[in-house]
């Protein structure tokens, strides 16, 4: 949320971004559970700034970058956090503006559930069947009404009344 937040700031000039390039998670992510027990996470929304720039894997970079303070440095944290992001994760989603080379959609051997859950999805009935199938229509009962107990009167229903002719003729 700091992400989009800055960004919009940023891109309607509200105000200055400073500090350090953000991460760069500029996804959505939503975990659908299998009929087996297992689950599948599927990207199902992107993250633009009011310009439109992307911001998977390039996160926003400020109007004024602050770099680390080294005297005021974490002990023992290893200088590669301070430059990580989105995009050096392996099998990172490729940002807009990022060249080829990110998430290539090939299954990597030894990746097991990204496998198992490949199979399921292409099974018929899958989760991906049924959704592409489209919505099915459900039945609903009809309430039922129970009779009245006995020496309670029901009040029968009015009659409707009947339109009444006029006399223009029609």
């Amino acid at each position: 949320a700091s992400e989009v937040l800055a960004g919009a700031l940023h891109d309607n000039r509200r105000a200055r971004i400073v500090g350090s390039r953000t991460f760069g998670k500029g996804s959505v992510q939503t975990v659908l559970p299998l009929d087996n027990g297992d689950s599948v996470k599927l990207t199902t929304a992107r993250y633009y700034t009011p310009s439109g720039r992307s911001i998977q894997a390039t996160g926003i970079v400020p109007d004024v970058e602050l770099a680390p303070d080294p005297a005021n440095a974490v002990k023992d944290m290893p200088a590669s956090i301070a430059d990580f992001s989105e995009a050096k994760l392996p099998g990172h989603l490729r940002g807009d503006d990022e060249a080829s080379g990110g998430a290539t959609g090939v299954v990597l051997p030894g990746d097991g559930p990204i496998q198992s859950a490949l199979r399921e999805l292409k099974q018929p009935g899958s989760l991906a069947a049924r959704a592409a199938a489209g919505p099915r229509p459900v039945a609903r009962p009809k309430p039922e009404v129970a009779p009245a107990p006995a020496g309670v009167a029901v009040p029968a229903k009015p009659e409707q009344p009947k339109p009444e002719a006029d006399d223009s003729g029609k």
